[in-house]
């Protein structure tokens, strides 16, 4: 049903995002769950569910893990007989049960797994959102506050909570997965039939305390799991993403849940052999007390006298290959759920939906021109003419921002914000984004072609998400530009295929702008370098280094040429620098040091070469107040000389020009994209060149294309 529309005109569009609501729908029904409860259910539906897929892969590890844990148990290092000892590692471990159990027995217990994993990470995943913002609010922090301690204390909470919840069925699959028909030994052999079998049969014989015996050594262990898992696995993601430029994919996920599990594994293995032997012994029927293990403080005692450290640490391989590829999938899983559940229940209007929309759901989409728009505000249709003093937002530095806003906050936040701009969400038919009404504009400012939102639609965007997280989060529109947009034209994106061909061609128009623009500025270099050659005043100074290959803080040679411009005289310097005489070229670069054709090379320290480097330049200032350098590729030999103390860059207010051959030689042949090396240049104006990667041939040879490229400019316009 499409809600009612009003033609009346709103004076200030930001109060519309408030009162849209008020106009259009009055009272709403309260729902059902609030959405912090609702987030809440569904985190732990979601958290369930992709830890019960994890686990069926993972099983078999949990149960070698088990049985190498309790292998030995209380018994000192070298003393275990042979026949005590059928697990050697966990390979062979999984092989032996395999092939004496069959697939019953590599995957026993994975029942009772199943509903300890919905208990622990249904409870842990759903609960940690809730917990940090709750944890926030205690210190009045904002919701978007993700330091480590925070995660770190949710993390630990959620995880206590979980286990404490699923602890039953912990002990259960502790005691399932230890039994063996074929190797007894191992621990205390309890055999159930069933989960159902198997609390009964602990009820009868221990009560309700027995099914939570082993509880504060099982809270212990997903207590520091949780800390250590949930904040790694956050922070790794945000790390691979924010400094490797990763994308929000599956390599990315695969990649930082690998890295978390080791920490877990690292944290949590004696946590985990000490659960998994509270819960295994046999009890007392007398006393009620476990047999060899009072409590979780009396286990670590006895582990550290019989079997040391390492004791604490068994079956750690098989604990990471369990709880490395169980967190990979667990991760994997639940980011696909999480995808899944937002692009469906989150973004998309259900065609059979009777209740009216929530307030902040103001955007309706209109039968005639399926634009986002507000439904009693003036509409901007593609029939209306466009302002070109309106102010308009580039759509990618919207989006960037916006997106950039949430980068510190949690994984769910960012997920739902990556979402809404996922183009096959925001353009797909039927979302609440669908067929927004967008622009091309020319920028007065640069002349390029882009993807402009209107102010208002911009707002209603901002509503819409802003809402949508329900967060305690701003977010702020990206400063308005002040320069204006011209030759607007309105377009809808049918979908994700019409935006990606479009911002295509852009990409391909703005890319012969700026070629063009390049061009044109190389070309206004060439005219001006042929204007001071033309004038006969000025000094040319050409200069280039050679650096050790494998080193290039190491010098090994400079060499400079000096043009007179009024003379029309060349004199070349090239200085060898003894402080690397040692240091030759040769595997990657020619060493061409001893091959100086136009003069005799001098060896002298850096310093002493650097001096007369600078003796000339303060002489061609002295006598034409200026100087003009030249350079191939020059900013790099710029930037080592400002280093070392020649003052030659933009500060150096003596410096009348600097010209770079290889971008002069690019204007020559139109192709401001295309630098060719000096050798190349050199070659295509057909003028011999012999032994270069030597700095003073360089610098020569630098000088003559120089003057050659002016000669052919001046030639021209004559």
């Amino acid at each position: 049903m499409e809600l009612p529309t009003s033609t009346s005109t709103v004076a200030n569009p930001i109060d519309t995002v408030h009162s849209a609501a008020t106009l259009q729908v009055g009272v709403q029904p309260q729902p059902f769950l609030s959405k912090n409860t609702k987030d809440t259910l569904v985190g732990f539906i979601l958290g369930g569910v992709a830890a019960c897929g994890a686990v069926t892969f993972t099983n078999p590890w949990e149960v070698v893990k088990t049985r190498l844990q309790l292998q030995g148990e209380l018994v000192r290092a070298g003393n275990l007989a042979e026949t005590a000892r059928p697990y050697r590692n966990s390979f062979q471990a999984l092989v032996l049960v395999f092939r004496h159990e069959g697939i019953r027995g590599i995957q026993r217990g994975l029942g009772s797994a199943y509903v300890y994993q919905i208990c622990l990470n249904g409870t842990r995943l759903g609960l940690y959102e809730p917990i940090r913002n709750g944890i926030n609010d205690l210190f009045s922090n904002d919701h978007s506050n993700n330091n480590i301690p925070v995660r770190i204390a949710s993390g630990g909470i959620s995880g206590i909570c979980g286990a404490a919840i699923g602890s039953p069925f912990y002990l259960v699959k502790t005691r399932m997965q230890s039994y063996s028909p074929s190797f007894s030994q191992i621990g205390h052999q309890h055999h159930y039939t069933s989960i159902y079998n198997a609390l009964s049969s602990v009820f009868r014989a221990e009560g309700v305390r027995g099914l939570y015996r082993g509880i504060d050594a099982a809270m212990a262990r997903a207590g520091v799991g949780s800390a250590v898992q949930l904040p790694t696995y956050d922070m790794t993601k945000q790390v691979l993403r924010t400094r490797f430029g990763m994308g929000d994919n599956f390599s990315t996920h695969f990649a930082s849940s690998l890295i978390c599990g080791f920490f877990v594994c690292c944290a949590m293995n004696p946590f985990d052999v000490i659960s998994t032997r509270m819960y295994n012994q046999k009890m007392d029927p007398v006393t009620g007390q476990g047999v060899l293990y009072k409590n979780p403080l009396d286990c670590v005692a006895k582990m550290l006298h019989t079997e040391g450290v390492a004791g604490l640490y068994k079956g750690f391989s098989a604990h990471y290959l369990r709880i490395g590829p169980h967190t990979v999938l667990m991760f994997i899983f639940l980011e696909q759920l999480k995808r899944a559940y937002h692009s469906q229940y989150c973004f998309v209007q259900t065609k059979h939906a009777t209740a009216k929309p929530p307030p902040y759901f103001a955007l309706t989409r209109n039968r005639t021109s399926q634009r986002l728009f507000f439904s009693h505000s003036t509409t901007m249709t593609a029939d209306q003419p466009f302002s070109e003093q309106e102010s308009y937002y580039q759509w990618l530095h919207l989006r960037f921002d916006w997106r950039g806003q949430c980068e510190g906050m949690s994984p769910l936040v960012r997920k739902t914000v990556e979402d809404f701009f996922e183009p096959a969400i925001f353009f797909g038919e039927g979302t609440q984004t669908a067929r927004t009404q967008f622009l091309l504009g020319t920028s007065q400012f640069d002349g390029r072609r882009y993807v402009l939102l209107s102010e208002l639609v911009a707002l209603q965007l901002r509503s819409l998400l802003t809402n949508l997280l329900n967060r305690k989060i701003t977010l702020t529109e990206p400063k308005t530009y002040s320069h204006t947009y011209h030759d607007l034209q309105p377009i809808v994106f049918e979908s994700k295929k019409v935006y990606f061909k479009t911002m295509e061609k852009l990409k391909n128009i703005n890319k012969a702008i700026k070629t063009k623009e390049r061009l044109e500025n190389l070309q206004s270099q060439w005219h001006r370098a042929a204007q001071l050659v033309s004038e006969k005043k000025y000094i040319f100074l050409s200069v280039d280094i050679e650096a050790w290959e494998r080193d290039h803080s190491r010098l090994l040679e400079i060499g400079w040429t000096l043009y007179d411009s009024q003379r029309e005289q060349l004199q070349d310097q090239h200085y060898l620098i003894s402080d690397y005489r040692h240091l030759t070229n040769g595997s990657f670069v020619a060493d061409r040091k001893q091959n100086f054709m136009f003069g005799t090379s001098v060896w002298s320290t850096l310093q002493e070469a650097l001096h007369e480097l600078n003796k000339d330049l303060a002489w061609a200032v002295d006598r034409d107040g200026g100087v003009v350098l030249v350079g191939h590729d020059l900013k790099s030999d710029i930037v080592y000389l400002e280093k070392v103390g020649v003052m030659c860059g933009e500060s150096n207010e003596n410096v009348v020009g600097r010209f770079d051959t290889a971008e002069i030689y690019a204007a020559k042949n139109k192709e401001p994209n295309n630098r060719a090396s000096l050798g190349k240049a050199l070659d295509g104006l057909e003028m011999e060149n012999w032994c270069l990667h030597n700095a003073g041939n360089d610098a020569h040879y630098t000088m003559e294309l120089f003057l050659k490229l002016c000669d052919l400019l001046l030639a021209a316009g004559s």
